[in-house]
């Protein structure tokens, strides 16, 4: 198996916020991967970026290994597409990846959204108020975090369960 690194349109090298327009690709030969991108009609929004070593595997890069997980990877790609064309920035669009975004169909939908923790998630991990970078996101989270364990803990304190 050879590696290829693809470009997901919007990835701006200059920076560490877009490198999650950034998948590392498996496959027989550069031609299969090709073979993928045209047939899924992807030529406009993904491109080639370096070849990786080889040596590369699952356990220690590897996103995706083609063809038998060209079903899951198409997925990926119009998921981080659709987010980004639906008004969400791009730390949104890392909670709508691992959290779910079926409650949520664009930007404007957050205030409406019936999940309270995930429209608390997409307001605070925003651009909007003023979350700059993944480190920010990253501080944010702890913080949420460590308050949510201290609430756990004065109701932990008020259960009648034994600890």
């Amino acid at each position: 198996m050879a590696n290829f690194e693809l470009v997901l349109q919007g990835f701006d090298g200059s920076t560490s916020n877009t490198d999650h327009l950034v998948l590392w690709v498996a496959a027989s030969s550069r031609a299969d991967v090709d073979e993928f991108i045209t047939s899924n009609n992807l030529s406009d929004v993904v491109r080639f970026g370096s070849d990786l070593p080889d040596g590369c595997t699952k356990e220690n890069g590897i996103d995706f290994e083609l063809p038998a997980e060209a079903v899951q990877l198409k997925a990926r790609i119009q998921g981080l597409l659709d987010t980004s064309d639906r008004g969400f920035d791009q730390f949104q669009q890392v909670v709508l990846e691992s959290y779910g975004d079926h409650l949520v169909q664009t930007s404007v939908d957050i205030p409406n959204c019936g999940d309270g923790l995930l429209k608390f998630v997409l307001t605070e991990l925003s651009e909007q108020e003023d979350c700059d970078s993944f480190d920010c996101a990253v501080q944010r989270l702890d913080t949420a975090i460590g308050q949510l364990a201290s609430l756990r803990s004065a109701f932990e304190s008020r259960s009648m369960r034994p600890a």
